[in-house]
């Protein structure tokens, strides 16, 4: 029997050039290419997401991950250095675990500065830029409403100063079915849906049910290990009715 060979990190290396790196979405989302493989016939094709229907028979089973995104990357002050912050929960009231960078400058008891009368200390020091701030009595989703941005991969870029590109992001940054906040990342499959869409698939007999998967920190995790299997994933939350 031939062995089996392992499965290397860098099996998955391939060239993307800059520039097929869309940084801004289409005007509509099921407007985006999708690759149908059929596998009774052997064949491989480029479709538009709008055929999604009509890939799917009767009684098909569609699930959809209904969770939320929150407007979770910012930036502070710290003894005068500007930080990025990631937000990513909140683990009682006006305490949360967030990411940030440079992380070297935030320490323990250091004060924060997000906005006027938003402040926060360093309650906690972790590894890997991972901090635990106090807000005391904040309202800290609020604030983040107001000044937050969307937490896009790092490989689109957008300029703090562009307000325009910030709204929309947090609009499109989002499937047309989130329900249940929590995450902070997109489930990036489903931003392709529409409210049209949607409707295609009840009409064609489409068994379409909804869970919530928090996208959280092991989205940005990263692989460190040579094969794929010595990699740990970190846990994310769920949720899944009978």
């Amino acid at each position: 029997m031939t062995p089996i060979k392992p499965l290397r990190v860098s099996d998955f290396d391939y060239d993307l050039p800059p520039g097929l790196i869309a940084q801004q979405p289409l005007p509509r989302r099921d407007e985006s290419r999708m690759m149908v493989v059929d596998r009774k016939r052997g064949t491989i094709r480029h479709g538009r997401f709008s055929e999604f229907a009509d890939s799917l028979d009767p009684g098909d089973l569609v699930i959809l991950n209904d969770t939320k995104v929150i407007p979770a990357r910012t930036w502070g002050t710290c003894g005068g250095a500007r930080i990025e912050f990631l937000f990513l929960r909140e683990l009682e009231p006006g305490l949360w675990a967030v990411l940030c960078r440079p992380a070297k400058r935030v320490r323990m008891g250091s004060s924060l500065r997000f906005a006027a009368g938003f402040e926060a200390l360093v309650e906690e020091v972790g590894e890997e830029g991972r901090r635990l701030l106090n807000f005391g009595k904040s309202d800290v989703r609020s604030v983040l409403d107001d000044i937050g941005f969307a937490p896009l991969p790092p490989y689109i870029k957008r300029s703090r100063e562009d307000l325009a590109a910030r709204l929309m992001d947090l609009e499109r940054y989002q499937t047309v079915f989130a329900r249940k906040e929590g995450a902070i990342a997109a489930p990036t499959a489903g931003l392709h849906f529409t409210e049209g869409a949607l409707r295609g698939l009840r009409t064609k007999d489409i068994d379409v049910r909804r869970i919530t998967l928090e996208v959280g920190l092991a989205t940005f995790q990263p692989v460190r290990t040579d094969l794929v299997t010595e990699h740990r994933m970190l846990e994310e939350r769920y949720a899944i009715t009978p």
